[in-house]
């Protein structure tokens, strides 16, 4: 996967069920919201340590664009980012 990611897709140059195994090892990250959990576990950390107080504006701003988009999600990810948001949003205005 990391190699792809530097290369491009090369599924024609695997055998078939080496590009069969990669075809579904993406669909189940896409699906499951791999990305989104991962970044949500690294931000929660980061309130934690309380490093979002250490960034920069253009940076919470961002931080805050991300955590908005992802309150949309009916899921733990979205609640999550919920409260975060809610957070980082009243440490911004003291």
């Amino acid at each position: 996967m990391r190699l792809m990611s530097k290369t491009g897709p090369c599924l024609e140059q695997l055998n078939r069920k080496t590009a069969t195994d990669v075809t579904n090892r993406i669909v189940k990250l896409s699906s499951a919201n791999f990305m989104e959990g991962i970044f949500m576990n690294v931000i929660k950390d980061g309130f934690d340590l309380g490093l979002a107080d250490s960034l920069n504006i253009e940076d919470q701003n961002n931080l805050l664009e991300e955590l908005y988009s992802i309150t949309a999600n009916e899921t733990s990810h979205g609640r999550d980012a919920n409260y975060l948001y809610s957070t980082l949003v009243a440490k911004i205005q003291k």
